[in-house]
């Protein structure tokens, strides 16, 4: 008895539904796998702010509890240097920038300086409050703010991720975000009266996009907070908490000005001498 064999194959209509099933399931997971992605690069940036947030209160704790200044210009040699310089010991991680063969900047290229949500090589992803850290770009400065004279840590930023432009030497690469351009409403589509006074001028700031300033020096969104991790933003606050802030709930009256060291800042810094949009 002879039993035939015959070749069995997929119609082109199993073939086709078998596609399909594919594309769906390939359409469901792919943006599964992004959030899952998005969400690791979310707390690797959250831990890079906390161990930022350990260092600051280590410096802190050793400087009579003044913060660290944003920024100076050293009279002797000329040479800058900012909070990631001053809080780098306390971390020792992360890629200097070279500013000259001398000077490094300890604030960008790689480690806890830099948020994986923004690979672009550039200084400065992250940026600390000037409220908490003038003088600004004074030559060897004497003072800096204190814990004490902050009236609620709780709520008040330390530190955050702040704006890109495409050009490296414009302001996004200063190692701060000028307090003065959260006060600007230029970028905002909003309009700052001037008859309020500081602390009640309570825009929320959600300006999110990458562009230069129109000169070195002169504020721009690079500036800005920046919403990176599903529109929101990782922001260190003045208490060493970190916390993932959705765009639009952050505002200067409640988490970036603060009564007596605001009023304290060079008025270049603050953003008087800059107008309305450019």
């Amino acid at each position: 008895m002879f039993i035939s064999k015959r070749k069995s194959a997929f119609t082109l209509i199993e073939l086709l539904v078998v596609i399909a099933i594919i594309a769906i399931l390939a359409a469901i997971l792919f943006p599964v796998f992004a959030q899952a992605r998005d969400k690791a690069r979310q707390a690797s940036c959250l831990s890079n702010q906390k161990q930022l947030g350990t260092a600051l209160i280590m410096y802190v704790q050793d400087y009579d509890e003044s913060f660290p200044i944003s920024q100076y210009i050293d009279s002797v040699s000329g040479a800058p240097y900012d909070w990631g310089n001053a809080i780098y010991p306390y971390i020792k991680n992360g890629v200097g920038v070279a500013y000259s063969p001398t000077v490094t900047l300890y604030n960008g290229e790689g480690g806890v300086f830099s948020c994986p949500s923004f690979p672009q090589e550039q200084i400065c992803q992250y940026g600390i409050n000037l409220c908490i850290s003038h003088p600004y770009y004074e030559t060897n400065p004497s003072e800096s703010a204190t814990l004490a004279g902050v009236d609620s840590p709780s709520n008040r930023v330390a530190i955050l991720e702040k704006g890109a432009a495409s050009k490296v030497g414009y302001d996004h690469s200063f190692p701060t975000f000028e307090v003065g351009q959260w006060n600007w409403a230029g970028y905002l589509g909003g309009v700052v009266d001037g008859s309020v006074p500081e602390a009640h001028n309570d825009l929320a700031f959600d300006f999110d996009r990458n562009a230069d300033a129109p000169a070195d020096g002169y504020p721009g969104p690079g500036g800005m907070p920046r919403y990176r991790h599903n529109k929101t933003c990782n922001v260190l606050f003045v208490d060493g908490h970190v916390k993932a802030v959705p765009r639009g709930q952050l505002s200067w009256a409640k988490n970036i000005y603060i009564p007596g060291l605001y009023e304290r800042i060079p008025a270049a810094a603050q953003g008087v001498f800059y107008g309305g949009p450019y």
